[in-house]
């Protein structure tokens, strides 16, 4: 066969790009299915015309489910962890400043009044701590992330801006959370008002 014919010896192929690659296997499967595909696949066979690597994908997904998981079991680890934290360390201001509670009661402080600077030490721990977290994560975004797409240049680690920024409210939100959470648990069990 030359190549004056007009016959092209190469078969033709398609390399597709999928945004979502939980997609992938549905999207294989539509191409299968298909009828006008169907004619054109090379030799009539279409499982060895759709090519994706299927345990791979399956691999990926399986890996990607249990640091899903992984990550789930951290956060409600280190939720706690700050809970307690915080419980603690307003347990320990209230037992440091017992004589001045004494004293604030003697003179017909009120209870609100009492517990405000514990509420208000809970809540800047917290809100401290979620800003620290914050921190962090832009220095990873910034750092580190770049390095590993030019590492692994066929997965895209680019997010849009506003994950970052919903994420970050929601860091400061849950840490407002736990600190109001933890301390009014301290100051009710260890502050008798």
């Amino acid at each position: 066969m030359s190549a004056l014919d007009g016959q092209n010896p190469l078969p033709a192929s398609f390399a597709i790009e999928m945004d979502d690659p939980s997609k992938v296997e549905s999207t294989a499967k539509k191409l299968k299915k298909d009828a006008v595909f169907q004619k054109i696949a090379d030799d009539g066979d279409v499982n060895a015309s759709v090519l994706y690597g299927q345990e791979e994908v399956s691999r990926l997904f399986q890996v990607t489910n249990y640091i899903r998981i992984a990550a789930v079991v951290l956060v409600g680890l280190l939720t706690f962890i700050a809970f307690i934290f915080i419980n603690n360390t307003i347990r320990l201001s209230i037992t440091a400043r017992r004589r001045e509670i004494a004293i604030m009661r003697l003179v017909g402080a009120s209870n609100g009044f009492i517990r405000g600077p514990f509420i208000t030490e809970g809540v800047l721990q917290a809100i401290l701590g979620s800003l620290l977290s914050i921190g962090v994560l832009e220095l990873l975004r910034n750092l580190m992330i770049p390095r590993l797409q030019e590492s692994i240049g066929w997965m895209s680690f680019a997010l849009p801006m506003q994950y970052y920024l919903v994420t970050y409210a929601a860091l400061i939100l849950v840490g407002v959370i736990i600190g109001l959470f933890g301390s009014a648990i301290a100051m009710r069990r260890y502050l008798r008002v």
